[in-house]
């Protein structure tokens, strides 16, 4: 981890909702999403305002899960992490697949471009794992571009899951793949 960086992390919460438009609105480069397109049904596309919305409305109702990342007051990364079950518009997921509810997901895991590659997105995943076990979380599951690893360009459009490196590395395990964009990851916790 960048030694200048101070990575601390708060849960998704109304209190927090100012640092999280800073956060996707930093330097004007959201693309949109609002972290909103895993959750709404296959065709369904919502962007902009309304994605701002939907998110919001999620966070306040307890519905949208993850961690704001800081470094000392600024929001510097995000992570997605819900309920495997819950993200019924996520392109991994096989329509014909039931999730129980101790199933998770990290399904965005991201950085704004200045802290990108200098390994935070490693510690990030050290808090995000604390965050699923106090959730009594027994598997999770994890998207990222395949061969995807620090210091390296990603290769396709699958940008904000973080590096498939990062992931092997915490112990996940490789799936069958579902996409060409995505690797399927697991990794299940003993309770």
């Amino acid at each position: 981890m960048d030694a200048s960086t101070d990575l601390t992390s708060k849960t998704l919460s109304e209190s927090i909702w100012p640092d999280i438009v800073n956060f996707f609105e930093y330097k004007g480069t959201n693309s949109g999403c609002w972290c909103m397109n895993h959750r709404m049904h296959p065709g369904e596309v919502v962007e902009g305002d309304a994605a701002k919305e939907l998110l919001k409305d999620g966070i306040s109702r307890g519905q949208v899960n993850g961690l704001l990342f800081y470094d000392d007051s600024k929001p510097i990364g995000w992570c997605a992490i819900d309920k495997a079950g819950s993200l019924i518009g996520h392109d991994c997921f096989q329509s014909s697949k039931s999730y129980e509810d101790s199933e998770w997901s990290i399904h965005c895991l991201c950085l704004i471009a200045e802290y990108r590659g200098k390994g935070l997105e490693k510690e990030m995943l050290v808090q995000a794992e604390l965050y699923l076990a106090e959730q009594s979380a027994k598997r999770v599951e994890a998207y990222p571009e395949p061969g995807s690893r620090q210091g390296s360009p990603f290769s396709t459009w699958n940008t904000f899951c973080g590096y498939e490196s990062d992931y092997l590395q915490a112990g996940f395990e490789k799936l069958e793949p579902v996409d060409p964009n995505y690797s399927m990851l697991e990794k299940t916790y003993q309770k």
